[in-house]
């Protein structure tokens, strides 16, 4: 793409789409990981509870966390790659 007035716009709408995008992720990302010890601050139950003699906080954030952070990564790629596609699509019909 050249470097034109028009060109610029067309990057600065891409640049500020995707930062909107990755914020998007980040703050689910924040809730996701900032709720959980707010869960086990305020929910005495859930602190407490245990499966086989391992606090259940453990193997929830040891094994439960990451398929969340790949959905997420997943879902940012496939966005982002859209986001890229559609300024392309449109920088060819102008």
């Amino acid at each position: 793409m050249q470097q034109t007035g028009a060109g610029e716009l067309y990057l600065r709408g891409l640049l500020r789409a995707q930062l909107r995008l990755a914020l998007e992720v980040l703050g689910v990302l924040v809730l996701v990981l900032g709720g959980l010890p707010l869960l086990y601050a305020f929910v005495p139950a859930v602190r407490e509870a245990s499966w086989a003699g391992v606090p259940l906080a453990w193997p929830l954030l040891a094994v439960g966390l990451y398929p969340v952070m790949v959905l997420l990564a997943l879902r940012y790629t496939g966005r982002a790659t859209r986001l890229e596609s559609r300024l392309s699509a449109a920088a060819r019909e102008r």
